[in-house]
């Protein structure tokens, strides 16, 4: 059942209406990403101020998902926090059990849009379930052939029959087109929650910077077009200007030579640069994804020295731009900011920058949304027995006990979930410091895939195939969210540096080995963010395998990542192939 935007208030209030005081009945279902996190830490303050109880679950997958709701089975309120809304969940909800789902992939199936009651998905308005066709199977049954009918009755009975063909093929159709619409994202979910906050009248610095953090999410790893964003970024800095009034009444310099008020939001033009404020000017700029590509830094090692003709354009001393941009000469910084938009354009850079938000965290100290986003975002991908390194030293013991009785990828999920936290600064450059290092291997990894050609061309896309034989693959590279962040560093690669004479922007596949199977993502991007590109690899994925009998898993919240088993990949790969 659909819940609008505007109706999301009164689900909530109905929700709470059939929770008893006291108890546990709320068990929150959450993915790992960096805007379910987001997302969490927004509802679970608004249960709190309605002093309710509740359970959270990180899950990674479908299995976990599904392993979930039959561990939650004496709870009659389930939440999904971006899980759930591909999946047909009536085949797991119990009679008296409600599901509410928060959801930011699409297509949502069907049977979640049509049910009739106890599943309720929420519509934010920006995607496609309005298209989904009303379920009218049992609007029409099929007739039976009655006997002794006169010729006017049996002419009228055919006319029936006939009739209700022509529906079923119109039904039939319309569920054909919308399923076949191929995998998308709309509106981050913490976008959306927090407009719950507001509706509820609990709206506030501390979660409108979280709706922040799950937008700038979405749009650094290209999930939404630039016009979604500008469209969300108004509606997020009018929020901003309600709760931050000294934005309107200060002029931007007063705001740079003031101390700002701990805890305020203002807007910020953000480089597209790789964590500018916590590294060099110079390596912020050379291992980012649009510098890197733009400027074809890495393909060719003689085009390094194009990073340094541009600061030289800007005026920028080469040693100033290796110094910590911390520490980096303030007359350095102000002709950065003055002459980067001019300069960029004679570099084919038009879109360098970007307007987003930044926060006094400290009476010193101010974290841009970018820095958290990759820092989050470092803190669930990083290998968990990496991660623990760098976060033993600052476990609290909060943390500590939320680990309790959970599989070990839970540091990942809740040490991002404390890194949210004002008090968690250590903790937050930690994730910087992973983030950088995630980054480096990114980089690394494409730029070596491309020297040793192991990208290969095919009608429709592009494939590559990793073998996780070096340290660095096995390390970041056998799960489905690096796999996916290091084809679309390849594809803008691709796009940026002309090569072959079909369209440059040609989606990607790459594979991974990951133990008895291999990891298979299909990425689009978003074409610079102009238009929506739908991403149909999961639709051609299941069309293969079934139609080869191909032994497969398909356990990821994405329908574009599916797992093979290793002895059917040759069969998959060359399926995909020969595809037409």
């Amino acid at each position: 059942m659909r819940v609008l935007l505007n109706n999301i208030r009164d689900s909530f209030t109905n929700m709470i209406k059939k929770i008893r005081f006291g108890e546990t009945s709320i068990c929150i279902i959450v993915a790992y990403e960096v805007d379910s996190v987001c997302a969490l830490k927004i509802f679970t303050s608004l249960l709190n101020k309605e002093n309710l109880q509740f359970k959270v679950k990180p899950v990674l997958g479908y299995q976990d998902m599904v392993r979930a709701i039959e561990e939650q089975d004496t709870y009659p309120i389930l939440i999904f926090i971006n899980c759930g809304a591909i999946y047909n969940m009536s085949d797991y909800r119990k009679k008296g059990v409600r599901f509410y789902i928060f959801d930011n992939h699409q297509p949502v199936n069907p049977s979640n849009i049509n049910a009739k009651k106890g599943i309720f998905i929420i519509d934010d308005g920006q995607g496609v379930m309005h298209k989904c066709p009303e379920d009218e199977y049992q609007e029409v049954s099929e007739m039976e052939e009655e006997e002794d009918l006169s010729d006017a009755e049996l002419k009228q009975q055919f006319n029936q029959r006939q009739e209700y063909k022509r529906r079923q093929m119109m039904i039939n159709q319309k569920y054909e087109e919308y399923n076949n619409i191929g995998h998308f994202y709309t509106r981050p979910t913490s976008c959306v929650i927090y407009i719950l906050a507001c509706q509820m009248n609990h709206d506030c610095n501390d979660l409108l910077w979280l709706a922040i953090l799950g937008l700038t999410d979405a749009y650094i790893n290209q999930r939404i077009t630039q016009k979604l964003y500008d469209l969300l970024y108004t509606d997020l800095f009018n929020e901003v200007l309600k709760l931050n009034p000294e934005v309107l009444t200060q002029t931007p310099e007063d705001l740079e030579t003031h101390n700002k008020r701990v805890g305020m939001i203002f807007q910020e033009q953000e480089y597209k640069f790789m964590l500018l404020r916590q590294q060099s000017l110079f390596n912020a700029m050379y291992y980012s994804n649009y510098v890197g590509t733009k400027l074809k830094l890495w393909r060719d090692k003689e085009n390094n020295n194009k990073l340094q003709d541009f600061l030289a354009v800007i005026g920028i001393p080469f040693q100033d731009a290796m110094q910590e941009y911390r520490y980096m000469d303030a007359k350095s910084k102000k002709l950065l900011k003055s002459k980067l938009s001019e300069v960029s354009q004679k570099f084919q850079m038009e879109d360098i920058i970007y307007r987003s938000f930044v926060r006094q965290t400290e009476s010193k100290i101010q974290v841009s949304a970018t820095e958290m986003v990759y820092s989050i975002a470092a803190m669930l991908d990083f290998p968990t027995n990496l991660l623990s390194k760098y976060t033993d030293q600052y476990q609290c013991s909060e943390t500590i006990k939320k680990l309790q009785g959970t599989n070990e990828r839970a540091i990942n999920f809740w040490s991002a979930y404390d890194t949210l936290e004002y008090k968690s600064q250590d903790l937050f450059e930690q994730g910087v410091q992973m983030a950088i290092e995630y980054q480096h291997a990114l980089v690394n990894e494409a730029n070596l895939m491309l020297e040793k050609k192991e990208i290969f061309p095919a009608k429709f896309f592009r494939y590559g195939v990793l073998k996780s034989d070096t340290p660095q693959q096995k390390r970041f590279f056998t799960h489905p969210q690096a796999l996916q962040k290091l084809a679309l560093l390849i594809m803008e690669i691709y796009k940026e540096q002309g090569y072959g004479s079909q369209s440059n922007s040609k989606s990607v596949i790459l594979s991974a080995l990951n133990g008895e199977s291999y990891v298979v993502v299909g990425v689009v991007g978003t074409q610079n963010l102009a238009t929506s590109e739908k991403n149909q690899f999961g639709n051609n994925f299941l069309r293969v395998v079934h139609e080869f009998q191909i032994s497969y898993r398909q356990d990821s919240f994405e329908t574009s990542v599916i797992e093979i088993h290793k002895e059917d990949f040759i069969t998959f790969l060359n399926s995909m192939l020969s595809q037409r």
